[in-house]
């Protein structure tokens, strides 16, 4: 656990610091090097880390830091890490992104990208799993109910975003060599497959770790549950329904966006 929050907190730390210092120019983060405060180390992460980020990647960090902060509000107050997990998952969510980034920016050999996109699909279900995390809301605690779904709420949206964001990167590398079609149909496939692999961690407990450890065991689950879906009719419930959400929150998503982004493009005279 100490090194969950220590992980946590060096990664929100120049996002949740700066602010409180200065006035934020676009999450630009400026913080004076001759600062009598001994926040030289803070601009010195602001400038490696916050300044070469996009805007809504800094708006991610930004996000994350304050999902720590209800986090570290809730734990201080009722003396109980009930909710610490989400630490956990949310650093899990970060995984799948991280990857899909670096493979979406960087060209690798085919057989490497092969690899590394099993990784990703691997650790993809992590992203959107933190929404199951309302399961735990009905927990009693000393704190409001609607501060625990605050709570819960921002850490899923957080772990949405994530997802969305991965699935945007794994869309644009398949667009760059397949057709239209053809890559929604991977992404309609992926969605269902990530529903799948939330019901076998919330349910069944496996996690993407699993995957190594006992792969036998989950084989012998999915084998089971395809020979015989009438017996489990709660599993492939589940998945249809979460695949299907994944997978039309996040077209809605990205057509929402492509369609802002038409409308911002300046017209053209027809007659130039």
């Amino acid at each position: 656990m100490p090194l969950v929050v220590f992980l946590a907190t060096s990664f929100c730390y120049p996002c949740l610091t700066s602010p409180l210092l200065n006035s934020i120019s676009w999450l630009q983060l400026p913080i004076s090097p001759d600062s009598k405060l001994g926040f030289g180390i803070v601009n010195h992460l602001n400038q490696k880390i916050m300044t070469p980020l996009a805007k809504y990647q800094k708006l991610l960090v930004l996000f994350s830091g304050y999902c720590f902060v209800l986090l570290f509000f809730r734990m201080s107050f009722t003396a109980s890490i009930t909710y610490a997990f989400l630490l956990w998952n949310l650093f899990l969510a970060y995984i799948p992104y991280t990857i899909s980034y670096f493979l979406q920016v960087k060209r690798h050999p085919r057989k490497t990208d092969i690899i590394w996109g099993l990784t990703w699909l691997f650790f993809l279900p992590n992203a959107p799993y933190i929404v199951t995390d309302f399961f735990h809301l009905h927990q009693a605690s000393l704190v409001p109910r609607w501060f625990d779904l605050l709570l819960l709420a921002s850490f899923s949206l957080n772990g949405m975003l994530l997802y969305w964001l991965s699935m945007h990167h794994f869309l644009q590398h398949l667009r760059l060599k397949h057709a239209f079609n053809y890559a929604w149909i991977m992404v309609f496939i992926c969605s269902l497959l990530v529903g799948l692999g939330v019901y076998m961690g919330r349910f069944l407990r496996y996690n993407s770790w699993d995957l190594l450890h006992q792969p036998q065991r989950i084989l012998n689950d999915l084998v089971d549950r395809l020979l015989h879906p009438m017996q489990h009719l709660e599993t492939w419930g589940f998945t249809l329904g979460f695949g299907l959400f994944y997978f039309l929150s996040f077209g809605l998503i990205h057509f929402l966006i492509d369609s802002i982004s038409l409308q911002k493009q300046p017209l053209i005279s027809p007659n130039k």
